[in-house]
C-alpha cells in the first residue's frame, strides 16, 4: 500500500472457459502428482487426459487460486464468471440452450467464497462450446453493474477481467 495518495479499489472479474475441450491435458503437473497427464482417446468429449487433475480446466481454476492468494480484499473485490454454451436447436419443440454464461459468484472480498466457487467449477467439469463473447458480456454485466447483475457497482473501482481460455470461439455459430 502506498504511504501517499488515494487508496485504489479494484473490482477484479475471472471469466473461466468450461468448454469441452478444457477436458483435455494442459501439458503440466496441475495437481502435482508427479504424473503429467497425456492425452487419450474415448473420454466423454473423446478425447481427454490420462491424468484429469492435470486438464486445461483445472490449470484455469488452479490459475485463479493463485491470483487469490496475491490479492487483498481490503482494497479487491473478486467475482467469478464462467462460460461455454451449446448451440440453438432448431425445431418448434426443442428446448432453449442453458446459458452460456454463468455468474458463479458476484463480486465480493470473502474470497472463501469464491474459492469454494471454483472448486465446485471444477467438480462440475467441463462441457460444451466455446462461447467467448458471452463470458465477455457477463463479466461486463457484473462490473458495471447493469441489468441482470448480482453484483453491486462501485463507479470509483478500477475494473478488471482476467479472461482464461485454452482456444476459439465456437459460439455463437453461424
Amino acid at each position: 500500500v502506498a504511504s501517499s495518495g488515494d487508496f485504489r479499489h479494484f473490482d477484479v472479474m475471472i471469466v473461466i472457459d468450461t468448454s469441452g475441450s478444457t477436458f483435455e491435458p494442459s501439458g503440466g503437473d496441475v495437481n502435482k502428482n508427479g504424473v503429467v497427464g497425456t492425452e487419450t482417446f474415448g473420454g466423454l468429449f473423446g478425447m481427454g487426459s490420462t491424468d484429469p487433475g492435470d486438464s486445461i480446466l483445472a490449470a484455469e481454476v488452479a490459475a485463479a487460486f493463485q491470483l487469490l492468494s496475491g490479492l487483498d480484499p481490503r482494497s479487491t473485490r473478486v467475482g467469478l464468471v464462467t462460460f461455454a454454451g451449446e448451440p440453438e436447436q432448431p425445431g418448434l419443440f426443442a428446448a432453449a440452450p442453458p446459458p452460456a454464461a454463468i455468474t458463479e459468484e458476484p463480486l465480493t472480498t470473502d474470497y472463501e467464497r469464491i474459492r469454494r466457487a471454483l472448486g465446485a467449477v471444477l467438480a462440475r467439469g467441463p462441457y460444451g462450446n466455446t462461447h467467448m463473447a458471452a463470458g465477455a458480456d457477463q463479466a461486463t454485466i457484473e462490473l458495471k453493474g447493469l441489468r441482470g447483475a448480482l453484483s453491486q457497482p462501485d463507479p470509483k473501482s478500477e475494473k478488471i477481467v482476467l479472461f482464461l481460455t485454452d482456444g476459439q470461439p465456437t459460439l455463437p455459430a453461424g
